[in-house]
């Protein structure tokens, strides 16, 4: 993974002042200049090799040889160039990273880290560094440690696809590693348990993710989140007597829980039993008035128990939380048709009609949707 010239140390040409070197070693650093600029790196190398002849103790000279060499891959070469750079001037910070990449790209990773950790700088543009240090702690197995640099390669290019790989390969490491370690000091814990539960679940084998997180509650009976998490399950697969009994069991240990008390009531509703939808329901909104499918819900209960009016109330209420949810118009439309009011319904139809051109997605009609 090579720099561009333009990552590469100021070039020597640069950097001779009047004094300092005689004709000849200014003509060469002029020639070497040109042969750099124009990618001829082995010729570059054959000039600075010849300035350094004359000029031993110049740090540039070795800095820029020590490029031409990395250009040329000729690792181990470019590292004692560079090194030698340093050690005469160690204010080369270019230099410095230049190093780093050299050992990065002949596989001496454990060298790179402390070079590029000092180079590195959350506020940089540089992307040079921040990819190499999230790489160089991949490679060294320090998942969370990349997270960092991965976090601000992502940020300066939140598109490209080697930062996106990367960036989920650490997370995932790291969570094996953490699970792993979790099984080995705490093999017993319900944590275990709902673990591997969830993995089940993402791998869709549902019973085998029911029977762990049986196993977790039982490890734990009065941990609150274990009962939803079942429930959801459940839910997923219509199975809704037994997502309402691990829902209700869930309400005793977080009966402030709004989501809870919503997919209880909303269980009703899927029953038709809508005077315990409405109650269940009414209690979920009071817990959180800002739940928006919760007045939805709601209010198809008040229509199919033959209130309307309050019906469109709730719709009211849901439109105000989620102005753009088309869904909701319609519905609201459909109730004023109901209850006679054209005018309203007529306006709630053109919105429905306006925020559907604008998304032209399966909008839906509905009244559940998850």
């Amino acid at each position: 993974m090579h720099l561009s010239l333009g990552m590469a140390p100021i070039l020597l040409t640069a950097l001779l002042v009047a004094g300092t070197a005689n004709e000849d070693v200014q003509n060469l650093a002029s020639q070497a200049g040109a042969a750099m600029q124009r990618e001829d790196f082995h010729t570059a190398q054959t000039l600075y090799e010849r300035v350094i002849a004359q000029e031993p103790n110049m740090a540039e000279a070795y800095s820029n040889l020590g490029y031409a060499l990395y250009m040329q891959a000729e690792y181990a070469r470019a590292i004692e160039r560079l090194r030698q750079a340093l050690s005469i001037d160690p204010s080369l910070e270019r230099t410095r990273l230049l190093l780093a990449l050299c050992y990065f790209d002949s596989n001496q990773f454990s060298s790179a880290l402390p070079l590029l950790e000092k180079a590195f700088d959350p506020r940089s543009a540089d992307i040079t560094v921040s990819e190499h240090l999230a790489l160089t702690y991949l490679k060294l197995r320090q998942f969370e440690k990349a997270l960092v640099p991965l976090d601000r390669w992502l940020e300066l290019e939140p598109d490209n696809p080697d930062a996106l790989y990367h960036r989920g390969k650490a997370s995932f490491l790291l969570g094996i590693e953490s699970y792993a370690r979790l099984e080995k000091v705490a093999p017993e814990s319900y944590r275990v348990h709902e673990l591997k539960a969830e993995l089940f679940q993402r791998q869709e084998q549902i019973e085998p993710a029911i029977a762990e997180y049986r196993k977790a509650i039982q490890a734990a009976p009065s941990v609150a989140g274990l009962h939803f998490s079942l429930g959801e399950l459940f839910w997923e697969n219509k199975r809704l007597d037994e997502a309402l009994t691990e829902y209700t069991a869930e309400r005793k240990l977080s009966p402030q829980d709004s989501l809870t008390q919503y997919k209880i009531g909303n269980i009703y509703f899927q029953r038709h039993d809508f005077v315990s939808a409405k109650t269940e329901l009414d209690r979920a909104v009071q817990l959180d008035a800002s739940y928006v499918d919760g007045h939805r819900d709601l209010s198809q209960v008040l229509r199919a128990l033959g209130k309307p009016e309050q019906g469109a109330t709730e719709l009211v209420a849901a439109i105000k939380l989620d102005p753009d949810r088309a869904e909701l118009h319609y519905m609201l439309f459909d109730m004023y048709r109901q209850l006679g009011r054209k005018p309203e319904s007529a306006r709630e139809l053109e919105i429905f009609q306006e925020l559907k051109r604008k998304a032209p997605t399966d909008l839906g009609t509905g009244m559940i949707s998850h």
